[in-house]
């Protein structure tokens, strides 16, 4: 298994001199984010061992999914993403100064993040649509944990996007926030 690339590497590979302020003051990790979501075999890797890195490693579907689903309200938002780093960034999608750039690159995003034929076959309706509003939330939350990146010291979903771009799923958290770790199919 080739090692994950660092999420602070993903968002800064290269430089693109068309864009300028598109996205606000951190345009340019938008942008790489946009590039790395172009390249994702989402869910390509699951399941597969994976060195270096601190995580709990979840073996099925069902053991990625089910947990998320059972805690919604308490741990995880309804869309199965954990309450403290959610709502952190929720703060930041209305406030003036960056809602403007937050939609701009939230209306992108779908050219680039192309998960939909990735979504395994067999799920039954109520698992394909978690995914799907999963994933959906997930690209608005890293977006908007980029814009906003000078607001806040929050990673968590930039983190994420090492696990994505490797074509594993983040399906979840072990621990009392921010100490503990992510799970990780």
């Amino acid at each position: 298994m080739a090692d994950l690339m660092d999420w602070d590497v993903l968002l800064t590979f290269e430089t693109f001199s068309q864009y300028k302020n598109q996205y606000g003051p951190h345009t340019q990790a938008v942008v790489n984010c946009f590039e790395t979501l172009d390249t994702i075999s989402w869910f390509s890797h699951v399941g597969a061992e994976r060195e270096g890195r601190e995580e709990v490693r979840v073996d099925t579907w069902s053991d990625a999914i089910d947990p998320i689903f059972h805690k919604q309200g308490t741990v995880f938002d309804k869309d199965g993403h954990l309450n403290p780093p959610s709502a952190l960034i929720a703060d930041f999608r209305e406030a003036k100064t960056y809602k403007k750039w937050i939609a701009s690159a939230i209306s992108a995003v779908t050219e680039y993040a192309d998960y939909e034929h990735y979504i395994p076959s067999y799920f039954e309706k109520p698992e394909a649509d978690f995914m799907r509003r999963y994933i959906n939330k997930y690209l608005a939350h890293v977006l908007i944990e980029i814009i906003t990146a000078d607001e806040h010291e929050c990673t968590f979903y930039r983190e994420q996007l090492t696990w994505f771009e490797g074509g594993h799923f983040t399906c979840g958290w072990v621990g009392e926030y921010p100490a503990g770790v992510h799970r990780v199919f």
